[in-house]
């Protein structure tokens, strides 16, 4: 694989009160994706972790995707302006050549299509529907 076909690194987990987590983290050439239907369980002996390796086109698909989402032009935090304790947390790492990022949120977001389109380059790059 092409070197700049995929990420240096990449780390994205998203998990919230009473609903399902996610996380991935490049290992190397390895993608490893944790999922759970709900906080907490993503370490239970019976969620093992999936191990994915995607394909070139499949990494080149992903990082279209954050171009489109303008990913770079994100803030580096969406903060809770709610005061909600038991909501959604994410997190965005994403190191390339050309970029670092680094975001997360807490019960808020990017723009709402450049969030979807993210979602959408995870989902393109895994099958999981994350959410």
């Amino acid at each position: 694989m092409p070197a700049d076909a995929r990420p240096q690194s990449l780390y994205f987990y998203i998990g919230g009160y009473g609903g399902p987590c996610h996380e991935l983290r490049l290992d190397g050439d390895v993608l490893i994706y944790h999922g759970s239907p709900r906080l907490g369980a993503i370490d239970t002996p019976q969620l093992q972790p999936e191990r994915l390796t995607p394909s070139p086109r499949k990494w080149a698909n992903f990082l279209a995707h954050v171009a489109t989402a303008d990913v770079r032009g994100w803030d580096r935090e969406y903060a809770n302006r709610l005061g909600i304790c038991d909501g959604t947390y994410w997190r965005l790492e994403l190191h390339t050549g050309q970029f670092d990022i680094r975001c997360r949120g807490d019960n808020a977001y990017p723009p709402d299509a450049a969030w979807n389109r993210l979602l959408r380059g995870l989902y393109n790059l895994t099958g999981h529907r994350i959410r």
